[in-house]
């Protein structure tokens, strides 16, 4: 009795010390890219039943030091709230430097389709090429698990896509003086 005793226990023992162990998510075996050049962005993806909803709060221009409030766009009743987005109804951010619109659309089985210029992907898949040509992906999104339930479920997605590096002279000119970066870019939503 004494050795079934002990062997229960080292076999506890392992259980715990196994279930303690973090799982490496699915997202961590990516290494993080150089964001010098890229914009990037947070998006909340919600379901409830069969309608599909986002957040976008802002859009952080890292070639540029911009922060794009989107959220600010919004009026206060609907500060956070959650944007519908299935077949009929797309999000588009009009107003990016050089002109450019992030639109964000339902693809397929809960995934979402990105567009931004000539720049298309999914949450699901990358533009560009794959880390196994050794070349840097240009546009993704890093998709968190699903949380909650089947009939109402979230998960965050962290995207990023290109952007390029403004002159000082046409930022000034066409954006207003960005006296100490990080300054706030006025953006249209549809």
């Amino acid at each position: 009795m004494r050795n079934f005793s002990r062997q229960l226990l080292a076999f506890l023992w392992l259980t715990v010390t196994i279930a303690a162990r973090p799982l490496a998510s699915a997202a961590s075996d990516r290494v993080t890219p150089d964001l010098q050049d890229k914009c990037t962005f947070v998006l909340w993806q919600r379901q409830q039943d069969t309608i599909g909803y986002i957040q976008l709060n802002t859009i952080l221009d890292h070639a540029n030091d911009i922060s794009i409030g989107i959220a600010s766009q919004r009026s206060p009743a609907a500060f956070n709230s959650y944007t519908r987005i299935d077949e009929d109804h797309a999000f588009a951010v009009l107003g990016l430097l050089d002109d450019q619109r992030l639109s964000i659309s339902y693809a397929v089985q809960d995934e979402l389709a990105f567009e931004v210029g000539s720049v298309k992907w999914t949450s699901r898949d990358t533009y560009g090429n794959r880390r196994e040509d050794d070349e840097p992906e240009t546009a993704w999104c890093n998709a968190s698990v699903w949380e909650g339930s089947f009939r109402r479920r979230e998960r965050r997605l962290d995207c990023a896509f290109p952007c390029e590096k403004i002159a000082n002279e046409d930022l000034e000119a066409g954006y207003g003086s960005a006296l100490g970066g990080g300054w706030q870019r006025p953006i249209v939503l549809h």
